[in-house]
């Protein structure tokens, strides 16, 4: 196969996935809903003040405990780094619960 005539495939796949990769993860309705000042420092001095606020933070799943009805998640936070992508381990501040 002549590698001119796959060149535009290559290249359209190419553009599909750098396009693909720029979605932000989360929706935008819950950006919205989204606490901002809440961060995990300020959260982890008075937990229950904030109990039912919602925030988005970042972290590494440490450890995933199925139940019947929800699935828990044990996250160690760390702070993102400039790409978005959490920072290694050894800056966590601390670990919290999700479920759903």
């Amino acid at each position: 196969m002549n590698p001119m005539r796959i060149f535009p495939y290559i290249f359209l796949m190419t553009v599909l996935m750098v396009i693909c990769g720029c979605a932000y993860p989360i929706s935008q309705e819950m950006r919205a809903k989204a606490r901002q000042d809440l961060t995990y420092p300020v959260v982890a001095r008075n937990p229950v003040a904030y109990t039912g606020d919602t925030v988005i933070w970042c972290g590494v799943v440490v450890r995933v405990q199925n139940h019947l009805q929800q699935t828990e998640l044990t996250i160690l936070e760390t702070p993102l780094h400039s790409w978005g992508e959490p920072m290694d381990e050894v800056y966590g501040r601390g670990r919290f619960l999700a479920d759903k």
